[in-house]
């Protein structure tokens, strides 16, 4: 956990910004999204250590821009009120999703675990949201696009 401590030192300023433009980052953009091997690479879009992760990923299909998996979303609740399999294990995540066929919660690819991503794998269950406060989007991995 970060402290709250704040300090006046510019370096200390500057390394604790990093740091919460890239938790930003990770918030914003589902792992399977382009962006994330260059979040990953702890650069930005443009830098030569984006390019470079762009060029060591894998060759992707051709992104669709509607989901096909609609028809899958149910009126689920949480099943949990953490990730299922993290609280089993004891171990922390990051960000918690929900998968809207059956109500499983997993952490997201951030976490250490990737339990939703997990699920997805296991399940074919196409369809996640983030229920995490103030986010609403959903992301299908199937066709991967990012839903509102």
């Amino acid at each position: 956990m970060r402290s709250t401590h704040r300090s006046s030192h510019p370096d200390e300023r500057n390394s604790h910004l990093e740091a919460l433009l890239d938790d930003a980052l990770r918030m914003t953009f589902p792992a399977s999204d382009p962006i994330a091997p260059a979040v990953e690479a702890g650069s930005a879009p443009g830098s030569a250590a984006a390019v470079e992760a762009r060029s060591t990923e894998k060759p992707r299909s051709p992104r669709m821009t509607t989901c096909t998996h609609r028809d899958q979303i149910k009126s689920v609740e949480p099943n949990t009120k953490g990730c299922e399999e993290c609280l089993k294990m004891g171990d922390p995540w990051v960000h918690l999703r929900m998968c809207l066929t059956c109500g499983h919660v997993g952490c997201c690819d951030s976490s250490i675990n990737k339990h939703a991503t997990k699920h997805f794998h296991g399940t074919r269950h196409p369809i996640m949201r983030s229920i995490e406060p103030g986010e609403s989007w959903m992301w299908c991995y199937v066709d991967e696009v990012m839903l509102s």
